[in-house]
């Protein structure tokens, strides 16, 4: 249960938030040495994590509006300002959650994820394709996702109390207002010292009496001693023998254990037709650097050209399954 306090103090955060914000300034200039943009109690809020979340935010805009929105239109619309409140607003909330205690299990996590319809296919089916594409088309990648999805979860549970105004259950409010309103009168007499003369000694049948009365103040817990024996497998190893044939008869059974698929880091650039496709292509054969291809040809961010790691059934492109696992490494393919 949230205790009022708690309430109260999450309440005027979210108003702080809502009438003041973080600043309508933010500067993107300088040398890049600061790792961090800001500090929420423990939690701290990175430089390269706030730059991937304005890259995703722009990105969006751009297939929203266009693809000439300037950087002039992007800061006029306060695109990194609302990012950086957001995060802000967003780890106040984490900070409040852990100190808390809340947590959110892998399971629930997976079932969300399950359940989510941007994930489904037309049979209500989730489907993993689906779920790469959708990961790869907002700027994601899986381990990403899962953590801005916890932490979503988190804040709706921290304000989930507030927000839907619940009602404990009634034996639950009873019990903590039983626990909470106890009360105990006592009666002291006090008897000095002095007074206490004369005390006769006791007979054997009282102290048998009283032990008996009071049995479990002069009762030890009863123990138990044993022998353990532990017999582990490489104790009977030299003992043992296995035929080759049944050693690979289990192999054969049970190779998708000890079967690793074959991956690709895969790296790619964003252009808007096959003749600039061509040209990088061209400059990158030549033997110039990746990154200031990216960024002389589709003005791209080099951190934004990681798409990841995948198997050939994780690839959130179809398209990209054939040409990717037909190059070989560092090669560079024909323009999808």
């Amino acid at each position: 249960m949230i205790s009022i306090g708690t309430k109260l103090l999450v309440a005027i955060l979210v108003l702080s938030f809502a009438i003041w914000g973080v600043g309508d300034h933010l500067s993107f200039t300088g040398d890049g040495n600061t790792s961090t943009v800001a500090t929420i109690g423990d939690a701290e809020i990175g430089r390269q994590d706030f730059l991937n979340e304005v890259q995703r935010q722009v990105s969006r805009l751009r297939r929203a509006l266009g693809a000439n929105v300037t950087e002039e239109q992007i800061h006029a619309m306060g695109v990194p300002r609302r990012v950086l409140e957001g995060m802000i607003q967003q780890k106040v909330f984490l900070e409040g959650a852990r100190k808390m205690g809340l947590i959110i299990s892998e399971d629930t996590l997976a079932r969300e994820v399950r359940q989510d319809e941007r994930f489904l296919d037309a049979g209500g089916q989730f489907n993993r394709s689906q779920f790469n594409r959708v990961l790869y088309d907002n700027g994601y990648e899986e381990g990403g996702f899962l953590n801005v999805l916890q932490a979503d979860l988190l804040q709706a549970q921290l304000l989930s109390g507030i927000v839907n105004g619940r009602t404990a259950p009634k034996s639950l409010a009873t019990a903590l207002h039983g626990y909470r309103m106890e009360r105990r009168i006592a009666d002291l007499v006090s008897l000095p010292n002095r007074n206490l003369t004369d005390v006769p000694h006791p007979t054997d049948s009282e102290i048998e009496r009283y032990h008996k009365d009071n049995a479990p103040r002069f009762t030890a817990p009863e123990y138990r001693e044993f022998s353990l024996v532990r017999l582990q497998t490489k104790d009977v190893m030299d003992e043992v023998e296995i035929s080759e044939e049944k050693i690979r008869r289990a192999y054969l059974q049970r190779l998708n254990e000890f079967t690793e698929p074959e991956l690709r880091t895969i790296r790619h650039i964003l252009l808007p037709s096959k003749e600039q496709a061509r040209k990088a292509k061209k400059a990158l054969v030549s033997g110039t650097d990746f990154g200031k291809v990216a960024a002389d040809y589709a003005k791209m961010a080099p951190e934004t050209t990681h798409l990841g790691e995948f198997s050939q059934d994780q690839m959130p492109v179809p398209a990209l399954d054939d040409a990717a696992f037909d190059l070989s490494s560092g090669g560079v393919s024909e323009p999808i």
